[in-house]
């Protein structure tokens, strides 16, 4: 992401470097390489165990649309009269966009979700106003913030307080480019 933003011409080169990680497959350990094969396979235990996790999480939300209010401790009190069997002792909803409705509520998502559009306004006017290392910073933290919402579409990606400090503290530096 940050290649493509950062330069058009840097296309090629994204398209290129996956030439030789193919060609690495033969050569990888046997477990790397099944555990790669297994991402999007239902019938794979990790899988499995987040979508009935999801599904437990998406019950407990059609009765606490108010949100359950923040940390694992709550989440951990109302969870297990919801959860799919198996799943009772999950800690969070091991998805970033679940868990922040769960903790807060869909009025939370709300304005959570407008915080990432003023936010990609910011990078939008970065990318076009700024050159050189001040638009490299701004895209270098844009294409960071996005990899983490990405990933939290998949697991929840700030278990830790110093986690979502960061991811903040990079959305800060994003919109303050270095002149």
């Amino acid at each position: 992401l940050f290649l493509l933003s950062f330069s058009r011409r840097s296309a090629g080169c994204v398209v290129l470097s996956l030439l030789p990680l193919g060609c690495l497959s033969p050569y990888l350990p046997h477990s790397i390489v099944n555990r790669f094969v297994s991402i999007g396979s239902f019938s794979e235990s990790s899988i499995r165990y987040r979508l009935y996790t999801w599904r437990g999480v998406l019950r407990m939300l059609r009765e606490h649309a108010g949100g359950i209010g923040v940390g694992s401790e709550a989440f951990y009190a109302v969870y297990p009269r919801y959860a799919v069997s198996g799943t009772e002792r999950v800690m969070h909803a091991h998805q970033l966009w679940l868990q922040i409705m769960v903790e807060l509520g869909i009025g939370g998502l709300i304005v959570f979700l407008w915080l990432l559009l003023l936010l990609f306004f910011c990078v939008a006017q970065g990318m076009r106003d700024l050159h050189g290392g001040a638009r490299a910073q701004t895209v270098a933290g844009a294409s960071a913030l996005a990899g983490v919402l990405v990933m939290g579409f998949f697991d929840y990606v700030w278990y830790h307080m110093g986690l979502i400090s960061l991811f903040f503290a990079v959305g800060a530096l994003t919109t303050l480019p270095i002149s």
